[in-house]
């Protein structure tokens, strides 16, 4: 038996330092999966004219009528792995990425929520009608993060596609 111990310490030894290497190299393709989830919380229709004060917008006459989308994005990180230095890359115009916290991680299997607005011009036709409030206006949002060892992902998320299983498309930001 103490030819066992003897040999299991020098196989120990001589894979010891391969072991921690490959646990190195693991560790730096270990890819966090955020995924996104964006219900509308409300769709109204801005009419031209005046804006009360109440509305709060910095300008005080609406030329053209406008459409209001409220949104409240999800992001959940669906694996063990910690997500760093999340931020909104496109699109860039939601002003989303003002209130994304860029220093705060997403640890696994935890999720935050931003809430945010999205001003566009209303259609009036009779075709358009009531279906502009069920579709996003963009037809994408690329969120990007890094993992521990500084690799950067991104989930590509598509907020009108049918299919709920292709919303959300991953990857490595080479």
């Amino acid at each position: 038996m103490p030819e066992l111990l003897t040999f299991w310490n020098a196989v120990k030894n001589l894979l010891g330092p391969l072991g921690s290497i490959g646990k190195e190299v693991i560790k730096r393709f270990n890819q966090p999966k955020i995924a996104c989830r964006m219900p509308l919380v409300l769709g109204n229709h801005l009419p031209a004219g005046d804006i009360p004060r109440d509305q709060g917008f910095s300008r005080g006459h609406r030329v053209e009528d406008e459409i209001r989308w409220q949104y409240e994005m999800t992001l959940t990180n669906n694996t063990l792995h910690t997500a760093y230095k999340l931020r909104l890359v496109e699109p860039e115009s939601t002003h989303l990425e003002q209130i994304m916290d860029y220093t705060a991680p997403l640890e696994g299997h935890k999720s935050v929520t931003y809430a945010f607005t999205i001003i566009g011009a209303f259609d009036n036709s009779e075709e358009a009608g009531i279906a502009q409030f069920d579709y996003c206006p963009y037809e994408e949002f690329r969120i990007e993060y890094q993992n521990a060892s500084g690799r950067r992902f991104y989930t590509l998320f598509k907020p009108n596609e049918f299919n709920v299983e292709l919303r959300n498309v991953y990857g490595s930001v080479k």
